[in-house]
């Protein structure tokens, strides 16, 4: 009996606020300056922002949304499924790499759209991919540039 009420108790689910409260002052993932600067990053996955917080976290939330470049020219989008207990299930990760704008079109849609998935992380996820987009861009190589001389300007 002893051992089923155990396992009963752990196997309940808390909620997020509580999560939080539990893990908020400690955890690995957390970044804080030693001379008392007011912001805490946090090194987590799923974390758009990695700004130690609840709204952002990726641990707590039921609904984690976290966006990585991929290999070749495009942006992964993981998102947190009901599947939590179970590791190989609990993300599901689509690729979006058709773009510039037809990849935030897409996210935007996914993330906020009719699915309504975490519509205040919109702002948030549009950024991060921008950001991972224009740093994926080649860049054209720079032409050195240099004195014209004198066999130069007759020719």
């Amino acid at each position: 009996w002893i051992d089923q009420h155990v396992r009963g108790l752990f196997s309940r689910k808390m909620s997020a606020s509580l999560q939080w409260h539990i893990i908020r002052k400690s955890n690995s993932f957390l970044l804080q300056n030693r001379l008392g600067a007011r912001e805490v990053f946090s090194t987590e996955a799923n974390n758009l922002t990695s700004l130690h917080s609840q709204k952002f976290s990726g641990l707590v939330n039921p609904k984690a949304v976290g966006i990585t470049a991929d290999a070749k020219r495009g942006v992964v989008v993981s998102l947190k499924t009901k599947h939590a207990q179970q590791p190989k299930n609990a993300f599901k990760s689509v690729t979006l790499s058709r773009g510039g704008r037809p990849t935030l079109k897409a996210l935007k849609g996914l993330l906020g759209g009719a699915v309504d998935y975490r519509s205040d992380l919109t702002k948030f996820a549009l950024a991060r991919a921008s950001a991972l987009l224009v740093a994926q861009k080649k860049k054209a190589p720079k032409v050195k540039k240099g004195r014209k001389t004198a066999a130069a300007i007759t020719a």
